[in-house]
């Protein structure tokens, strides 16, 4: 069964997402109880290479933490104008602190925008956290590392950091936002046992395999990518506290050892790359056994994905093919079996 192209024209689209992101990660200088935090924040897609042009008002929270960091309080909000034509633009807001607070959070959220390129064009935009920091010294700066916070279905939080360097493995990308609010609700897996196994493949921050972790409590789950994912992902799996998820190093191109004794494969837009087609059809033929279901997600990239997913049809029995929308953006679903 040849697998036909399911998604809309990007012309069609009267949606856009967009990430909110540091640019440079906020610092804070403080002088007694009075403190300046500075950052650099960006409205870009997922891949960083499309800017929002438009206006925006950027609202940035200032949140006190307890010592467990559980409990929140607005310390300070302040609202930064985003123009159309911009890249970046700084952010200076100056707040005041008791001794009581001893860590803080910065949160950025989008409360109003219009795109300049389309008025009818509905923009939605990721929220953005800061890492905890604590306040100390004159001068504190935060990790370079953005937050995310995804409800699931089950009412439960899903906390995924993401690198704010320029490396698009180690960040959060639409069609794994999408999945955490679409699994399991869009696609209900049935197992054969009560404790599946499951692996995914460029897992990346962790985002899918983390959220099915959560989900399915009873299962065990292996994430794997290249070795430049490891500490992104085994630093989400600790934050998270899943007992049942744990991070491999696995490159497509080396494959010896692998098993097919699993109940499911999940991939997650890891076809955007022509290269490395081969190799992933390498990988699945490895994993996949006559009990396993893979799930591949993905939003369209560019024209060529096409040629995986007849590779795909010619090796494979295709179970689904559907098309969901997350704020817009086209996810298309396929699974498939032996």
């Amino acid at each position: 069964m040849i697998l036909k192209d399911r998604f809309y024209s990007p012309a069609s689209l009267i949606h856009q997402m967009y990430h909110i992101r540091f640019f440079k990660v906020p610092a804070i200088k403080r002088a007694g109880k009075e403190c300046d935090l500075q950052c650099v924040l960006t409205l870009t897609n997922d891949l960083g290479d499309d800017y929002f042009f438009g206006n925006a008002d950027l609202q940035v929270s200032i949140r006190s933490h307890s010592k467990d960091h559980t409990k929140q309080d607005i310390i300070k909000q302040a609202l930064i104008k985003w123009t159309p034509g911009m890249r970046a633009c700084k952010c200076s807001v100056k707040f005041s602190t008791s001794t009581k607070v001893k860590s803080i959070q910065v949160e950025v959220d989008v409360t109003k925008s219009e795109n300049h390129l389309d008025p009818d064009v509905i923009s939605y935009f990721v929220p953005l956290f800061s890492t905890v920091v604590d306040l100390k010294g004159d001068y504190c700066t935060m990790e370079k590392l953005a937050v995310r916070k995804m409800l699931l279905s089950d009412k439960s939080t899903v906390e995924i950091t993401e690198e704010t360097g320029e490396s698009i493995a180690r960040h959060v990308w639409d069609a794994g936002l999408a999945m955490t609010q679409l699994l399991p609700g869009t696609w209900v897996p049935k197992f054969d046992t009560p404790s599946p196994k499951i692996i995914e493949l460029g897992s990346g921050c962790g985002i899918v395999g983390i959220a099915l972790a959560r989900l399915f409590p009873k299962a065990s789950l292996t994430l794997t990518d290249l070795d430049d994912a490891t500490e992104v992902c085994t630093r989400n799996l600790r934050l998270n506290q899943l007992p049942n998820a744990k991070f491999e190093c696995l490159d497509w191109d080396k494959r010896d050892n692998l098993s097919s004794n699993w109940d499911l494969v999940v991939a997650t837009d890891c076809t955007y790359n022509t290269d490395s087609y081969n190799a992933l059809l390498s990988t699945l033929d490895c994993l996949v056994g006559p009990r396993t279901t893979v799930l591949i997600a993905h939003k369209n990239r560019h024209e060529a994905e096409h040629l995986f997913f007849s590779a795909v049809a010619d090796r494979f029995t295709l179970q689904s093919d559907t098309c969901e929308s997350y704020h817009g953006q086209k996810v298309r679903i396929i699974t498939f079996t032996r």
